[in-house]
């Protein structure tokens, strides 16, 4: 019941990353994304080329994140899910800034979260 929308990912440029380590941050967001929609809904991954650098947006339709919980959500051992570990968005946090990125997250509850992950371009 998830519709999957790719917008806007060939030709972003050539970003420097750990293939495994970014794999994992890509997943994490992703079961986050399908986990906020147990009744279905949309999960898009747009890419963006700015001047310097590119940004994913991981974007889904579900439940949103309440604003109280928004300043914790990078955290370590920070969780809201039941039989969650509370390290899926440190890993994601942690692994983006290895690459000289940024993560960030905008939500709505009811609405739904994007997480843009912002990594510098390398070469030309």
């Amino acid at each position: 019941g998830i519709t999957l929308r790719l917008d806007t990912l060939e030709q972003l440029g050539m970003v420097a990353l750990h293939p495994h380590s970014f794999r994992r941050v890509l997943v994490n967001l992703v079961h986050n994304a399908i986990d906020a929609m147990p009744q279905g809904g949309t999960l898009t991954l747009q890419g963006r080329l700015q001047a310097a650098t590119v940004s994913l947006a991981v974007r889904d339709t579900g439940s949103g994140i309440p604003p109280e919980h928004l300043p914790q959500i990078f955290e370590p051992l920070h969780t809201t899910k039941p039989g969650g570990t509370g390290l899926g968005l440190y890993i994601v946090h942690e692994v983006v800034a290895a690459h000289g990125g940024q993560v960030a997250v905008q939500s709505t509850v009811g609405a739904g979260t994007t997480f843009t992950i912002t990594l510098p371009l390398v070469g030309p």
